[in-house]
């Protein structure tokens, strides 16, 4: 069975916080939280796809990113969109 390449988005886009989290930290969450049955580098595929859409920022310059490993936190959702006033097209 196969099933659209943004299926998973919710999974990450749950785990995320307002706070930057390492995106190891996010995908080892997704993956022990859901155990959807994909591998990580699915995951961070999908990561980057929500960076290029914009739901999911990458945190610069943040104090507790030692080990070089991106700092991401949630982005723009259509809520947030919707409540802000803000014209987004978001991918399905």
């Amino acid at each position: 069975m196969s099933v659209r390449e943004s299926f998973y988005d919710f999974m990450i886009e749950n785990t995320l916080t307002e706070e930057p989290q390492q995106e190891a930290e996010v995908l080892g969450n997704v993956l022990g939280e859901y155990e959807p049955g994909i591998g990580d580098g699915w995951l961070a595929h999908r990561i980057e796809a929500g960076i290029r859409k914009g739901t999911v920022r990458i945190a610069k310059d943040d104090a507790r990113n030692k080990g070089g490993d991106s700092m991401i936190r949630r982005g723009v959702t259509e809520d947030l969109a919707a409540v802000a006033g803000i014209q987004y097209t978001f991918e399905r």
